[in-house]
């Protein structure tokens, strides 16, 4: 969307994880893709809320879910702790799409938000911190690559930009 080529997401046991994408698509669209991992679980998060209102939304909602991770496990997925676990949450989203009724799919729905929404701020100390600490080592946080990206604020106003947008 921002003129990259998108290359690999890595998931790691511990739940730090890294995407990776080549190209120049200049500052703007650094600062988007980075914001974008940022800012991902909190859309996704709204969206699933809606759709847990209505019974054949949340049924759709399943099943697009799954079938979007079973998209991202072939084209994306790049080790196998990563492959496993999305097969695996692919493979329940779309038996419960398939196979529940109304309430249970909206149960389900519901329960995938509510842990979206805390995983949001379950680390929100990262973003306020200038260095990201993963299971392959030290790099710069997402807010570095932000403020580093538009340099009229520093990481933390960046973080702290990114929290309200989450919390909105």
């Amino acid at each position: 969307a921002v003129g990259g080529s998108f290359e690999s997401f890595v998931l790691w046991p511990d739940g730090s994880g890294m995407a990776a994408y080549r190209g120049a698509p200049g500052r703007l669209a650094r600062a988007a893709v980075a914001a974008g991992g940022l800012l991902g679980p909190a859309v996704c998060t709204a969206l699933l809320f809606v759709a847990g209102r209505r019974a054949g939304a949340s049924r759709a909602a399943l099943g697009m879910f799954g079938v979007g991770l079973l998209v991202a496990d072939v084209w994306v997925v790049r080790n196998l702790f990563g492959w496993v676990y999305v097969s695996a949450l692919a493979a329940l989203l779309l038996l419960v799409a398939v196979r529940s009724r109304g309430p249970a799919a909206q149960l389900v729905v519901v329960f995938l938000a509510v842990q979206l929404a805390l995983s949001v701020f379950s680390r929100s100390d990262y973003l306020f911190t200038a260095t990201a600490r993963t299971a392959q080592g030290s790099g710069p946080s997402d807010v570095a690559v932000v403020a580093d990206a538009l340099v009229v604020a520093p990481y933390w106003v960046w973080g702290a930009v990114i929290a309200a947008v989450s919390v909105l």
